[in-house]
């Protein structure tokens, strides 16, 4: 008799350890489906480029833009926050592209703002859209000697061109 109560009290105890079957974010794949992998999408930043972390990215960051139509290259530089940086003012601000001698930026302002622009005319032809940008940023900011790198891995995401204009 011991024997059935052991054996009834286990049963009850699994049966009420069991509950239905809990939906997972998981999604049923069919057979003979294709499935696509994810893809990881960057930032984008307050101009619509792409946003890469200066050095550490502690202190500051570069939203990357380019103008489809006059081929510019903007580099808005931004705070941790990704705000438009106010203080400290670069020193210096070189595009170094791939295939292409590097390029000191030209600064301007752009609606208040401190901006610098590489003219379309220094880009080279294979560059027509952003995500074709490879090479390196160098920025110098109170003495600090800060990059960014733009590789192929930037561009594994797709993009309207609303993104990508300045």
């Amino acid at each position: 008799m011991r024997t059935y109560w052991f054996v009834l009290l286990l049963g009850v105890t699994t049966m009420a350890g069991c509950s239905a079957q809990v939906e997972d974010d998981f999604n049923t794949l069919e057979p003979g489906k294709d499935v696509k992998p994810a893809v990881l999408k960057h930032e984008h930043g307050p101009h619509g480029g792409h946003v890469s972390d200066l050095g550490d990215g502690k202190n500051y960051r570069a939203d990357i833009t380019f103008d489809g139509k006059t081929r510019d290259i903007v580099v808005h530089l931004l705070d941790a926050d990704s705000k438009p940086l106010t203080e400290p003012t670069p020193e210096e601000v070189e595009l170094h592209l791939e295939g292409a001698k590097e390029h000191a930026m030209e600064a301007t302002e752009l609606k208040d703002v401190k901006v610098w622009r590489l003219a379309g005319k220094q880009v080279p032809e294979a560059i027509d859209n952003i995500e074709k940008i490879r090479g390196h940023l160098h920025v110098t900011i109170a003495g600090q000697e800060l990059e960014a790198e733009f590789t192929e891995e930037d561009e594994d995401h797709d993009h309207s061109e609303e993104h990508h204009d300045s």
